[in-house]
Protein backbone atom coordinates (compact mmCIF):
# COMPACT_ATOMS: atom_id res chain seq x y z
CA UNK A 1 0.00 0.00 0.00
CA UNK A 2 0.81 2.87 1.46
CA UNK A 3 1.97 4.91 -1.02
CA UNK A 4 1.61 8.12 -0.22
CA UNK A 5 -0.84 7.46 2.70
CA UNK A 6 1.82 8.29 4.85
CA UNK A 7 0.47 11.10 6.91
CA UNK A 8 -1.60 8.96 8.55
CA UNK A 9 1.51 6.41 9.86
CA UNK A 10 2.44 6.71 13.15
CA UNK A 11 5.85 8.14 14.05
CA UNK A 12 8.67 7.34 15.94
CA UNK A 13 11.60 9.38 17.15
CA UNK A 14 14.19 7.63 15.19
CA UNK A 15 14.97 5.45 11.92
CA UNK A 16 17.87 3.33 10.99
CA UNK A 17 19.16 4.96 8.06
CA UNK A 18 18.60 2.35 4.51
CA UNK A 19 21.72 2.54 2.11
CA UNK A 20 20.03 3.08 -1.33
CA UNK A 21 22.21 0.94 -2.45
CA UNK A 22 20.49 -2.05 -0.35
CA UNK A 23 16.89 -1.04 -2.00
CA UNK A 24 15.16 -1.92 -4.73
CA UNK A 25 16.17 1.19 -6.70
CA UNK A 26 14.53 1.87 -10.33
CA UNK A 27 17.20 4.49 -10.96
CA UNK A 28 19.95 6.31 -8.59
CA UNK A 29 22.86 8.46 -9.28
CA UNK A 30 24.50 9.09 -6.51
CA UNK A 31 27.55 12.14 -5.82
CA UNK A 32 30.20 12.82 -6.51
CA UNK A 33 29.52 13.65 -10.19
CA UNK A 34 32.64 13.74 -12.28
CA UNK A 35 31.03 14.48 -15.92
CA UNK A 36 29.18 12.56 -18.17
CA UNK A 37 28.13 9.77 -18.60
CA UNK A 38 26.72 10.07 -15.22
CA UNK A 39 26.76 6.29 -14.41
CA UNK A 40 23.83 4.88 -11.99
CA UNK A 41 24.22 3.69 -8.32
CA UNK A 42 24.08 -0.18 -8.66
CA UNK A 43 21.88 -1.31 -5.90
CA UNK A 44 19.42 -4.17 -5.50
CA UNK A 45 17.07 -2.75 -8.47
CA UNK A 46 18.00 -1.89 -12.12
CA UNK A 47 19.98 1.24 -11.30
CA UNK A 48 23.28 0.40 -11.92
CA UNK A 49 21.93 -0.08 -15.38
CA UNK A 50 20.87 3.69 -16.43
CA UNK A 51 22.91 6.93 -16.65
CA UNK A 52 22.50 10.39 -17.01
CA UNK A 53 24.23 11.81 -20.46
CA UNK A 54 23.91 15.06 -21.95
CA UNK A 55 25.66 17.79 -24.25
CA UNK A 56 25.58 20.72 -22.47
CA UNK A 57 26.90 18.98 -19.75
CA UNK A 58 26.80 20.37 -15.62
CA UNK A 59 29.96 21.50 -14.68
CA UNK A 60 31.94 19.32 -11.54
CA UNK A 61 30.97 20.82 -8.16
CA UNK A 62 33.86 22.67 -6.14
CA UNK A 63 32.36 23.19 -3.03
CA UNK A 64 31.81 19.76 -1.99
CA UNK A 65 29.00 18.45 0.65
CA UNK A 66 30.77 15.65 3.24
CA UNK A 67 33.74 15.20 0.54
CA UNK A 68 31.14 14.96 -2.26
CA UNK A 69 31.09 16.91 -5.55
CA UNK A 70 27.44 18.16 -6.92
CA UNK A 71 26.49 18.32 -10.23
CA UNK A 72 25.91 22.01 -10.97
CA UNK A 73 23.45 23.40 -13.30
CA UNK A 74 24.13 26.84 -14.59
CA UNK A 75 20.37 28.13 -15.23
CA UNK A 76 21.63 28.94 -19.28
CA UNK A 77 22.28 25.29 -21.10
CA UNK A 78 23.04 22.46 -18.86
CA UNK A 79 20.58 19.75 -19.03
CA UNK A 80 21.02 15.59 -17.82
CA UNK A 81 19.08 13.34 -20.41
CA UNK A 82 18.38 10.12 -18.73
CA UNK A 83 16.04 7.12 -19.77
CA UNK A 84 12.35 6.70 -20.89
CA UNK A 85 10.12 7.45 -18.18
CA UNK A 86 7.99 4.20 -18.79
CA UNK A 87 11.24 2.26 -17.22
CA UNK A 88 11.48 4.49 -13.98
CA UNK A 89 7.42 4.91 -12.84
CA UNK A 90 4.66 2.13 -12.72
CA UNK A 91 0.67 3.17 -13.21
CA UNK A 92 0.57 1.43 -9.69
CA UNK A 93 2.66 3.95 -7.70
CA UNK A 94 6.38 5.43 -7.59
CA UNK A 95 8.21 7.45 -5.86
CA UNK A 96 11.29 10.15 -7.44
CA UNK A 97 13.66 11.64 -5.14
CA UNK A 98 16.53 14.75 -5.65
CA UNK A 99 18.94 16.30 -3.14
CA UNK A 100 19.37 19.75 -4.71
CA UNK A 101 20.53 22.92 -4.00
CA UNK A 102 18.64 25.73 -5.27
CA UNK A 103 20.50 29.25 -4.44
CA UNK A 104 18.48 31.70 -6.86
CA UNK A 105 15.15 32.24 -8.00
CA UNK A 106 14.95 33.00 -11.71
CA UNK A 107 12.42 35.60 -12.81
CA UNK A 108 11.02 33.28 -15.16
CA UNK A 109 9.91 31.07 -11.70
CA UNK A 110 7.16 34.02 -10.86
CA UNK A 111 4.70 33.43 -13.23
CA UNK A 112 3.48 29.50 -14.72
CA UNK A 113 4.39 26.55 -12.61
CA UNK A 114 5.45 25.19 -15.99
CA UNK A 115 8.44 28.08 -16.47
CA UNK A 116 11.27 27.00 -14.63
CA UNK A 117 11.25 22.49 -13.82
CA UNK A 118 14.02 21.16 -11.86
CA UNK A 119 13.13 17.66 -13.52
CA UNK A 120 10.57 16.73 -16.11
CA UNK A 121 9.54 14.47 -19.09
CA UNK A 122 10.83 15.89 -22.53
CA UNK A 123 7.38 15.58 -24.08
CA UNK A 124 5.64 19.20 -25.44
CA UNK A 125 3.20 17.84 -23.13
CA UNK A 126 4.71 16.69 -19.74
CA UNK A 127 3.59 13.45 -17.85
CA UNK A 128 6.05 14.16 -15.05
CA UNK A 129 7.79 17.68 -13.58
CA UNK A 130 9.14 18.94 -10.65
CA UNK A 131 8.88 22.53 -10.75
CA UNK A 132 9.91 25.78 -8.92
CA UNK A 133 7.59 28.65 -8.51
CA UNK A 134 8.20 31.98 -7.11
CA UNK A 135 6.06 32.52 -3.74
CA UNK A 136 7.19 36.45 -2.85
CA UNK A 137 10.88 35.12 -2.33
CA UNK A 138 9.51 32.36 0.12
CA UNK A 139 9.93 29.37 -3.03
CA UNK A 140 7.52 26.69 -3.60
CA UNK A 141 8.65 23.91 -5.51
CA UNK A 142 5.60 21.79 -7.50
CA UNK A 143 5.06 18.30 -8.40
CA UNK A 144 2.96 18.26 -11.39
CA UNK A 145 1.26 14.52 -12.67
CA UNK A 146 -0.35 14.00 -15.66
CA UNK A 147 -3.32 11.75 -15.44
CA UNK A 148 -4.15 8.79 -17.94
CA UNK A 149 -4.08 10.63 -20.59
CA UNK A 150 -7.36 9.29 -22.21
CA UNK A 151 -9.12 12.00 -19.46
CA UNK A 152 -7.74 14.45 -21.85
CA UNK A 153 -7.78 18.09 -21.10
CA UNK A 154 -5.74 20.54 -18.91
CA UNK A 155 -8.44 18.93 -16.19
CA UNK A 156 -6.17 16.06 -16.09
CA UNK A 157 -2.97 17.76 -14.31
CA UNK A 158 -2.21 17.15 -10.63
CA UNK A 159 -0.15 19.42 -8.73
CA UNK A 160 0.86 19.00 -4.84
CA UNK A 161 3.33 21.61 -3.48
CA UNK A 162 5.34 21.93 -0.47
CA UNK A 163 7.77 25.22 0.68
CA UNK A 164 11.65 24.15 0.02
CA UNK A 165 14.47 26.21 1.41
CA UNK A 166 17.31 28.27 -0.75
CA UNK A 167 20.76 28.07 -0.16
CA UNK A 168 21.00 24.69 1.56
CA UNK A 169 20.61 21.17 0.30
CA UNK A 170 16.97 19.84 0.57
CA UNK A 171 15.72 16.13 -0.04
CA UNK A 172 12.20 16.25 -2.37
CA UNK A 173 10.09 13.34 -2.07
CA UNK A 174 7.33 13.02 -5.12
CA UNK A 175 5.25 10.13 -5.72
CA UNK A 176 2.31 8.55 -6.84
CA UNK A 177 0.56 5.43 -5.06
CA UNK A 178 -1.90 4.77 -7.48
CA UNK A 179 -4.46 6.68 -6.50
CA UNK A 180 -3.06 9.66 -4.58
CA UNK A 181 -0.19 12.30 -5.49
CA UNK A 182 2.29 13.55 -2.58
CA UNK A 183 5.24 15.77 -2.16
CA UNK A 184 7.43 16.44 0.81
CA UNK A 185 10.89 18.50 1.02
CA UNK A 186 12.77 16.65 3.96
CA UNK A 187 9.77 14.37 4.89
CA UNK A 188 7.79 11.74 3.34
CA UNK A 189 4.94 12.81 0.71
CA UNK A 190 1.56 12.84 2.56
CA UNK A 191 -1.40 12.70 0.27
CA UNK A 192 -2.17 15.92 -1.15
CA UNK A 193 -4.54 15.15 -4.57
CA UNK A 194 -6.08 12.01 -5.87
CA UNK A 195 -4.71 11.02 -9.34
CA UNK A 196 -5.20 8.54 -11.81
CA UNK A 197 -2.16 6.29 -13.08
CA UNK A 198 0.14 8.24 -15.03
CA UNK A 199 0.87 6.67 -18.54
CA UNK A 200 3.29 7.88 -20.47
CA UNK A 201 4.53 7.34 -24.46
CA UNK A 202 7.73 5.20 -24.97
CA UNK A 203 9.33 8.10 -26.53
CA UNK A 204 9.15 10.04 -23.39
CA UNK A 205 12.44 10.78 -21.70
CA UNK A 206 13.82 11.91 -18.25
CA UNK A 207 15.55 15.38 -18.21
CA UNK A 208 17.38 17.18 -15.51
CA UNK A 209 17.96 21.18 -15.82
CA UNK A 210 15.06 22.40 -17.94
CA UNK A 211 11.41 23.13 -19.54
CA UNK A 212 11.29 22.74 -22.97
CA UNK A 213 11.14 26.03 -23.69
CA UNK A 214 14.66 27.31 -24.01
CA UNK A 215 14.29 30.16 -22.12
CA UNK A 216 13.31 28.35 -18.54
CA UNK A 217 16.64 26.80 -17.08
CA UNK A 218 16.75 26.54 -13.07
CA UNK A 219 20.49 26.97 -11.72
CA UNK A 220 21.25 24.29 -9.26
CA UNK A 221 23.35 21.66 -7.60
CA UNK A 222 22.67 18.24 -7.70
CA UNK A 223 23.96 15.41 -5.35
CA UNK A 224 21.41 12.49 -5.60
CA UNK A 225 18.24 11.55 -7.38
CA UNK A 226 16.42 8.58 -8.41
CA UNK A 227 13.45 6.54 -8.86
CA UNK A 228 11.66 3.78 -7.13
CA UNK A 229 8.93 2.10 -9.14
CA UNK A 230 6.89 1.10 -6.75
CA UNK A 231 4.77 3.12 -3.86
CA UNK A 232 6.83 3.24 -0.85
CA UNK A 233 5.79 3.45 2.76
CA UNK A 234 6.36 6.14 5.28
CA UNK A 235 8.96 4.19 7.41
CA UNK A 236 10.77 3.67 3.50
CA UNK A 237 11.10 6.70 3.12
CA UNK A 238 12.09 8.08 6.30
CA UNK A 239 14.98 5.39 6.09
CA UNK A 240 16.18 7.29 2.77
CA UNK A 241 16.04 10.36 4.30
CA UNK A 242 17.90 9.60 7.16
CA UNK A 243 21.11 7.97 5.09
CA UNK A 244 20.52 10.64 2.92
CA UNK A 245 21.34 13.23 6.03
CA UNK A 246 24.16 10.55 7.16
CA UNK A 247 25.69 10.53 4.13
CA UNK A 248 25.97 13.81 3.12
CA UNK A 249 26.04 15.09 6.74
CA UNK A 250 23.17 17.67 5.79
CA UNK A 251 20.74 19.11 8.29
CA UNK A 252 17.56 18.84 5.68
CA UNK A 253 15.44 21.20 7.63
Amino acid sequence: MLGLSLSTCPRVPEYDPVDPVDEDNTALWQASYAGVPWAGTPSEGPSGSYSLTSTSAPSVGTELVNGYAPAVFDGVSNILNGPNIPLLVSPSGYLFFALVKISSIPTNAVGSINNVALARSTMSVPRFMITLRDNGGDPLVYFVHRDDVTTGGADAYKVATARIKLHEPQLILAGFSGSSIGLGVNRPPSNQVVAAPLVEAVTDTLRYGSHRQSTSFLPFEMLATGFRNTAQTYGQCMGLIEDTRQRYEVALT
